[in-house]
């Protein structure tokens, strides 16, 4: 009987006992989800799916969709091409003159990525021209460059950065249409940059600065070795200095409708021992239409221990072209 008392009591006191609970309810914007950072649990390998696979809860054409997007978005390249012409001819003309074609083709081609804090870039630019005068033909422009960049990014401006750039040209050069002597030719000279250090970059501009860089001299061909081209020895076919380096980008953008592209570069080396040597190039393009191009090229090189006539003073270079062109690029 007292057992059964007790447990009466028990249960009433149970039921009159107040139950107490708190739920919270927190907002999410579709902004604060990153879909590049959603996986499907239900896939065996949500980034190499098989094309077999099939599920319910996977939406393929979704999946793929936002592959390309993502691709898109860490991928760029751009291609520009360019021909341009010009001709002169005189017959009968009583003032005189030279029947002259001139010819200049030009290539660019970049392509980056940039994935998390990790970015990469490759770029090839190449420049050929040649004239015709009275039918004698001549090379004028040959060059070439390659350049390759890294960096990992340590905040909104500054990464940790390495650059390599080789630069030549494609075929033999003459002192002049009527004298025949060789003044170079392939990878003689060839020159090869390496950088390392910190890059500052607020687009269009950057600069990366190296404290410990690297340039080497290349002379492959044995004539030019023997003749001590930029001071090699006969014995050697390269030569390597260390010291810093800057390289800036001081502009690199379209603008008013990509109507107009003007990229602007610098470099600068020294070993602590001599002058420092600078290069400096930009390009302004005007692109009239679709396949018609409008563009002024400058040049403008020193460098004391070149093979220049006087190369205690700038070198400089300047083309003004018409002619057809093509552009293309991954992402706009």
């Amino acid at each position: 009987m007292k057992i059964k008392s007790v447990l009466t009591a028990c249960g009433l006191s149970l039921l009159c006992a107040a139950a107490h609970a708190q739920f919270t309810i927190s907002t999410i914007t579709p902004g604060d989800i990153s879909v590049r950072d959603l996986r499907d649990s239900l896939a065996p390998n949500p980034m190499a799916v098989p094309d077999n696979y099939k599920n319910d809860f996977f939406d393929r054409e979704f999946w793929q969709a936002e592959k390309r997007r993502l691709r898109r978005e860490r991928h760029l390249t751009e291609i520009n091409a360019s021909l341009q012409l010009s001709q002169t001819q005189f017959k009968n003309w009583y003032k005189g003159g030279d029947n002259t074609f001139n010819g200049i083709s030009t290539l660019y081609i970049k392509h980056s990525h940039q994935r998390n804090k990790l970015s990469y870039s490759g770029v090839f630019d190449a420049r050929y021209g040649m004239n015709f005068i009275d039918k004698t033909r001549f090379k004028n422009v040959d060059e070439f460059k390659i350049n390759l960049a890294t960096s990992w990014d340590i905040n909104q401006w500054w990464s940790y950065a390495a650059a390599v750039n080789l630069r030549s040209q494609f075929s033999t050069s003459y002192k002049s249409r009527d004298d025949h002597t060789r003044v170079s030719t392939l990878m003689a000279p060839g020159f090869l940059d390496i950088s390392l250090g910190f890059k500052y970059e607020n687009r269009p501009f950057s600069v990366l600065l190296s404290p410990v860089g690297g340039n080497a001299v290349f002379v492959l061909d044995k004539e030019f070795r023997e003749a001590e081209m930029q001071g090699i020895n006969p014995d050697k076919k390269s030569k390597w200095t260390v010291g810093p380096s800057v390289t800036m980008n001081l502009l690199d953008f379209e603008f008013h409708k990509k109507v107009f592209m003007l990229r602007s570069e610098v470099y600068s080396f020294t070993n602590m021992k001599k002058t420092p040597t600078v290069r400096w190039t930009t390009t302004f393009e005007i692109q009239a239409t679709k396949f018609l191009t409008t563009t002024l090229y400058g040049a403008l090189y020193f460098d004391k221990e070149s093979e220049a006539e006087r190369p205690y003073q700038p070198q400089y270079n300047s083309v003004i072209s018409v002619g057809l062109s093509y552009s293309f690029k991954s992402r706009k």
